[in-house]
This record gives C-alpha cells, sequence and structure tokens, in this order.
C-alpha cells in the first residue's frame, strides 16, 4: 500500500536518512515530499551576545569576537578541510526521482495541506511544532530521535552518547506528542559501534538505524503497536551535559570526552584552545599520562609534536587544524 509522506527536518540528520533510504523499498513504494528547514544561526548568535551584555560578561563577549575573527581569517581554507573531513550528502539523485518533490521551507503555518498526508515524519527539527500541525495528517506526525528511548530525551542525544564513550547508536520512531520525545514507541533498535566513536559518526549510524526502521515499517504497511515509555528508564540529555567547546571552559577529566563530542561538521570549530595566538581546532588527542602540576592548561611542543595539558593530565594532539592547515600525526 502506498502511503503519502512529508519529511520534515534540519538538513544533517534528515539529509543524511533519505541518503541512506535511497534505492530502498521504503522509497520506491511511497508518494514523498522533503521541507528542509534550516536553523536561524546568526539569530542564536546574536541571542547570545544579547545574554553576555546582560550578564556584563565582557570578557567572554570579547573572546567570542576574537574567535568568530579568527575564523572568518582563516575561513577559505578551513571550508576546503572541512569539506575534506566531513562528506557533504548529496540527495540529487533523489531529486530526480518522479514520486519525490522537494518543498521550500516557509514557516510551520505555511506548510500546506497536511491533512492529505498519511504521515508528516519529522527528524531533527529544532522548533517546538504546535499540536493542531502534529496532529493533522491523517495518521499523525511521527518523529525520528536518534537515541533508545526514553533514554536521552531532548536535544543532540549524539553529543551525549559521544561524550560518555558509550558503545551503542540507537534511533527510535515515536508518535509525536506536546511534550519533548515523550510520545508512544513505535520501533526502535540500537546497535553496538566502537566506544571511541566521534558525535558524527554516532549521528550518521543513527540515521542508518532510522532508514532501516522506516523499511521495516514499510515491509509491515504501518500496521504496529505503539508502546508507553517507561517512566523509569527517562533521562534528558540537558541534565547530563551542558556543550562547551573552549578548553579553557572543560573542566578537569573531561577533554576526551569534550574532543569526542565536538567532533561534527555543524559543531566547528569542535574543541579548540590558542596557541601562539593562533586557533588550534582539536580533533583527536591521546591520552600520555598524568602530571603532579595540576593548575595549567596549555598546548607545548615535545619532539616537534603538539601536546596539551589539561590540569594533571597530558595528551598528544594526534589530528588538528592550525593556521589554516589539517594537520594528522
Amino acid at each position: 500500500m502506498s502511503m503519502k509522506i512529508l519529511f520534515l527536518g534540519y538538513k544533517p540528520f534528515l539529509s543524511a536518512i533519505l541518503n541512506a533510504l535511497d534505492n530502498t523499498n521504503f522509497i520506491e513504494a511511497n508518494k514523498i515530499d522533503v521541507i528542509i528547514a534550516e536553523p536561524n544561526t546568526s539569530k542564536s548568535l546574536i541571542n547570545g551576545f544579547k545574554r553576555l551584555v546582560k550578564q556584563k560578561n565582557f570578557r567572554k563577549i570579547l573572546e567570542e569576537l576574537v574567535l568568530r575573527f579568527q575564523l572568518l581569517l582563516f575561513k577559505t581554507k578551513n571550508k576546503d578541510i572541512i569539506k575534506h573531513l566531513h562528506e557533504e550528502i548529496s540527495l540529487d539523485k533523489l531529486k530526480n526521482r518522479s514520486n519525490i518533490s522537494f518543498i521550500e521551507y516557509k514557516g510551520l503555518e505555511n506548510i500546506k495541506n497536511l491533512e492529505n498526508y498519511d504521515f508528516m515524519i519529522v527528524a531533527s527539527f529544532g522548533i517546538k511544532i504546535p499540536e493542531h500541525v502534529f496532529n493533522a495528517p491523517k495518521r499523525r506526525t511521527l518523529n525520528i530521535h536518534p537515541s533508545y528511548l526514553p533514554e536521552l530525551r531532548g536535544g543532540y542525544p549524539t553529543y551525549i552518547s559521544a561524550f560518555l564513550d558509550e558503545q551503542t547508536a540507537a534511533c527510535t520512531i515515536h508518535y509525536m506528542e506536546k511534550g519533548w520525545d515523550n510520545g508512544d514507541i513505535i520501533i526502535q533498535e540500537k546497535k553496538i559501534i566502537a566506544k571511541q566513536s566521534s558525535n558524527e559518526i554516532r549521528f550518521n549510524e543513527s540515521a542508518k538505524i532510522a532508514a532501516k526502521l522506516l523499511n521495516d515499517l514499510n515491509a509491515c504497511n504501518f500496521a504496529f503497536e505503539s508502546k508507553k515509555q517507561e517512566k523509569r528508564k527517562i533521562s534528558y540529555c540537558h541534565k547530563i551535559l551542558k556543550y562547551k567547546n573552549n578548553i579553557k571552559n572543560i573542566k578537569k577529566n573531561r577533554l576526551e570526552g569534550y574532543v569526542l563530542a565536538n567532533c561534527s561538521k555543524s559543531l566547528y570549530p569542535y574543541t579548540y584552545g590558542y596557541y601562539k595566538g593562533f586557533l588550534v581546532l582539536i580533533l583527536v588527542v591521546e591520552k600520555l599520562g598524568q602530571i603532579s602540576d595540576n593548575s595549567k592548561i596549555k598546548f607545548y611542543r615535545k619532539q616537534n609534536q603538539l601536546c596539551l595539558q589539561h590540569y594533571d593530565i597530558n595528551f598528544l594532539v594526534i589530528k588538528y587544524i592550525y593556521k589554516g592547515k589539517l594537520i594528522s600525526i
């Protein structure tokens, strides 16, 4: 049975899911419309500066301005490096299919004819969707969440998973409700991955699992039974970890976790610090050992290799960007 489906989400996760769905039965069998929205990053940046001004935190404002200036200064070179580090997902083949249409996003209230869709499927969309919108499709709205719900509800669970060095990647498809990620579970799965997997690796693995789950639903003609989430297993991303990427703001014994968590194209400039006045964008570190001096955070050279003292632990910086060059050892 063919379904009419609307996908809605931000580009990174939704594009990864659609790419993994290419040439599958799900794509072949259904009529699909896609809306890829872009987050308003300039608004977020302005709001961030306003918060710092309100707090009268002028030191952090100056640090942020210096960071933005340096990123702008090396933009061209770093852009090429980022393109090399992070594979760009092309949806051109999907755009050429007769059963798939890409629609421009003009705001939630301007999405037309939602009642004509069997499902709206949301993937990584950071705006709260009103009840009258997610209830409009014939069989309501499904949300794709990259964790094994009810664990890690909320924003960016793969960030937390990378920080915690967890050995699984996961994905859940559930009904959308008024709260965040609290709807009944339709289907979910997790798989074993390497513990040292970065945020981006986990993100992409979750997208592949999502594609598999959608094909499983398609195979049974979307005839499924949902189940309630177990309250005793609920956890929330924002209660576990706050986003940080400046090494000076990272607490003792947490550097390795943040390096893995920040390793994603969307989180450029990754985990960073300054060496001789220039940005060092850290991608991989290796622990060398503990030392007695536990008060300093500094980069230094040892046998011409870049090292980092972060409190009482010394690290070898294995992979990093410095002065517009990608350096690996």
